[in-house]
């Protein structure tokens, strides 16, 4: 029982010195390879890294809306495309921005593996993949919303 202290914050009860064991204190960035540092800018080194717990729950967080989107995108492509009544040319505006949705969707298995990984995976080729799917899903996501309030409007 002496020795059931800590450098800085005195007594501890025994789970949470457990615990405790398990979280380091640790910068933004400090788990990124050497020749990856510069994807890091220097502003965010100055703050103390997420907890892996927080990453977690991150992760369940991404798959739980990844099953939902894919769910109900899939359910929107299946219903509209199949139905003969909903086949009409601005239901095809719908089913455009459940792909463009989708697309999207693509990038979220990238989100749950950094999360368990409280790292980017790929590091320069797995930011260029994200960019590339969000900017693409993004754009066009966009330009279909607005396409879709155009054609509502006339």
């Amino acid at each position: 029982m002496a020795d059931n202290y800590t450098d800085a914050i005195g007594p501890m009860p025994y789970p949470l010195r457990m615990v405790s064991r398990d979280v380091v204190e640790h910068m933004l960035g400090w788990n990124i390879p050497e020749e990856h540092q510069d994807m890091v800018h220097d502003h965010w080194r100055s703050f103390p890294a997420v907890s892996k717990y927080w990453h977690y729950c991150l992760a369940l967080i991404y798959t739980m809306l990844m099953l939902t989107s894919v769910t109900g995108n899939g359910i929107v492509i299946w219903i509209f495309s199949t139905s003969k009544s909903l086949r009409s040319p601005s239901n095809m505006f719908v089913i455009n921005l459940a792909i463009f949705d989708l697309m999207m969707m693509l990038e979220m298995p990238l989100l749950i593996i950094n999360s368990f990984h409280q790292r980017l995976v790929g590091y320069q080729l797995g930011c260029d993949i994200y960019a590339v799917l969000g900017s693409l899903s993004g754009i066009g996501g966009a330009i279909t919303n607005a396409v879709i309030a155009f054609d509502r409007y006339k």
